[in-house]
């Protein structure tokens, strides 16, 4: 079976990365999952921790980010094979309210260059997510972790799902505030 032609969310420039993100989209695209649902917030926030924890964001193991292709490419084709309305599906509040924000930011705030990543840009911004949330591999509170895995990924969302007339009116009433509890 011939792999299906994806344009990645991101810039790719690392052929390691891009490769990885292509078996991320195959994957999910065609491994036989029982539910055909988005992938869940947890599996990035597990993966962050757990580069984290093993010293990955340290420059001489940078190599060993490309992996991270791969979980991005999942989401991807997860929404591609699915019918989804959102990139992930949320299992923590958080991750709900920063992808909330994140949508707001890409359509109302960024400009086209702010929402537009590169795989490093994206690995130097994991690195800052776990440099600043250290405290969760020691069992602390991931809550911010999970917010900021939801916004970034609510970025992304902008090119695959259109703005959608409620979003709008949510924002336009304040109801949807990136920094309400």
């Amino acid at each position: 079976m011939e792999k299906p032609e994806v344009v990645p969310l991101i810039t790719i420039q690392d052929e390691n990365f891009k490769h990885q993100y292509e078996l991320g989209v195959w994957c999910a695209l065609f491994e036989d999952r029982q539910e055909r649902t988005s992938i869940p917030d947890s599996y990035l926030v597990v993966h962050l921790k757990y580069v984290a924890a093993c010293g990955y964001f340290l420059p001489q193991h940078a190599h060993k980010l490309r992996r991270f292709g791969f979980c991005l490419g999942m989401y991807h084709g997860a929404v591609l094979s699915t019918q989804a309305t959102a990139l992930l599906t949320f299992s923590h509040e958080e991750s709900q309210k920063g992808y909330r924000c994140g949508r707001r930011a890409y359509f109302t705030e960024l400009s086209h260059q702010e929402r537009t990543y590169t795989d490093k840009q994206i690995l130097c911004l994991f690195a800052q997510i776990m440099q600043d949330n250290r405290d969760c591999l020691d069992g602390g509170d991931d809550s911010l972790l999970y917010w900021c895995v939801g916004d970034f990924l609510g970025v992304l969302s902008g090119q695959l799902f259109p703005l959608k007339e409620e979003e709008q009116v949510n924002w336009q009433w304040g109801k949807a505030l990136c920094c309400s509890s």
